[in-house]
């Protein structure tokens, strides 16, 4: 745990401010699949060229790391929960195009995957081409362009129904699972947001008023 601790802060430090990745927010390193082995990047916010250049950067930096997964989220996902890394992984990205796999520099000497446990001691002293192979998955699981909401109550409904709960004596509930309520992802407009305020006042024939009259001739 110590070594896991130390090298999320060096990797950190390392990639803000020797690689210039100033949008980084945080790094992971699941502790139950080898600390390195799986590495988790919270990312700020970028478009343009800069979404590419932090893609291309985070390779580079990967190729020289012992490492093998690595994964690129945006600043909603809860790096630390796996079910909210999954989640981004199936939902914000495409494998033929967001997901690149390259040989590395630096095999883990406890990846068993490398070689046959016989053959180790021999591998790892080799050099040049009859080293094996070794490499590494970077998953970008950052969202490319604005998305629906999230499709959950908004977090004043959530809060109240939580209210609700407690006040009934229902029993109590533990730590709430992020993402336990709905959130803006760039892709809704004031319109659609006074429409679901209209609809939760119980007025949804009020919505279906203002969609008719959006109809058009074909």
């Amino acid at each position: 745990m110590i070594r896991k601790i130390s090298r999320e802060k060096i990797t950190q430090l390392l990639l803000q401010k020797e690689h210039g990745l100033t949008e980084l927010r945080e790094v992971y390193f699941d502790q139950m699949v080898g600390s390195v082995w799986w590495a988790v990047f919270k990312v700020g916010k970028t478009s343009g060229p800069r979404f590419l250049e932090i893609r291309n950067t985070m390779e580079a930096f990967a190729k020289l790391w012992p490492g093998k997964f690595y994964i690129l989220v945006d600043e909603d996902i809860d790096i630390h929960d796996s079910d909210m890394v999954r989640w981004a992984i199936a939902s914000r990205c495409q494998p033929h195009r967001d997901c690149s796999v390259f040989r590395t520099d630096n095999p883990i000497t406890l990846d068993f995957s490398l070689t046959p446990p016989a053959t180790r001691r021999d591998a790892f002293f080799l050099e040049g081409e009859e080293t094996f192979d070794s490499s590494s998955l970077l998953i970008d699981a950052r969202m490319q362009w604005p998305y629906p909401p999230l499709s959950l109550p908004s977090k004043e409904i959530m809060e109240n129904a939580l209210r609700k709960w407690q006040q009934l004596g229902l029993p109590r509930l533990g730590s709430l699972k992020n993402p336990w309520f709905g959130y803006n992802l760039g892709d809704w407009s004031e319109e659609e947001q006074d429409e679901a305020s209209i609809a939760l006042q119980s007025r949804s024939a009020d919505v279906g008023d203002r969609l008719k009259k959006r109809r058009k001739t074909i």
